[in-house]
């Protein structure tokens, strides 16, 4: 059932920030670069801000993520993000509405973490499973532009144009079982990290 008031109202997103391009393809916006319209936050509190420049900025520890309203299955996202050196983030996918969501649904990981060598851990990972085939991190606090494609089993991901993540999850014992549809989180794991221009088209 629905859980929390933001489900339960009515949410019309504003495309007017996308381009005619995607707007033509089917894009919606997740961001307006003025409030949390169409997010909720599922540990009643909430460390990030709509800040000067419309981003979703992370302001203060604790908030752990902010969640869409609605679920996805499967789907283009879109997104661009900056984090700080050394910072850990993510980008929750098919996420459950409580409990571990990079267990039960996956993470795509996020770090300040520029030139490290690839393991399951960094930044195109999903966390702890599967390692990027490239590092595609830009150097800390500059954007980097991300494309997640969830379709049923197979993922693909791109990260400033490199093919990061492209398989078929249920080739992987870790993943063949976790959730087929959830919500979409940006995670805060108390390091500096902000997105922008968070759009998404189902598929």
């Amino acid at each position: 059932g629905l859980t929390n008031d933001v489900q339960k109202n009515e949410w019309t997103p504003d495309n007017t920030r996308l381009s005619e391009a995607e707007r033509n393809e089917g894009f919606v916006a997740l961001s307006n670069g003025k409030d949390f319209a169409g997010w909720w936050y599922p540990f009643d509190f909430n460390s990030f801000i709509v800040n000067a420049d419309g981003d979703f900025e992370m302001s203060k520890a604790g908030g752990k993520a902010i969640l869409t309203r609605n679920r996805y299955a499967n789907f283009t996202l879109r997104l661009e993000y900056k984090i700080a050196e050394g910072g850990n983030s993510g980008v929750f996918l098919r996420a459950p509405r409580a409990a571990r969501q990079s267990k039960i649904g996956m993470e795509f990981q996020i770090h300040g973490d520029s030139g490290a060598p690839v393991s399951n851990d960094m930044t195109g990972a999903i966390y702890l499973v599967v390692p990027p085939l490239v590092n595609g991190s830009n150097p800390p606090m500059t954007w980097n532009n991300l494309e997640i494609t969830l379709n049923g089993s197979h993922i693909k991901a791109t990260l400033n144009g490199q093919v990061v993540q492209d398989f078929d999850m249920d080739t992987v014992e870790e993943l063949k079982y976790r959730l087929k549809d959830g919500f979409i989180g940006l995670q805060d794991h108390d390091h500096y990290v902000a997105f922008r221009n968070v759009r998404i088209k189902e598929l």
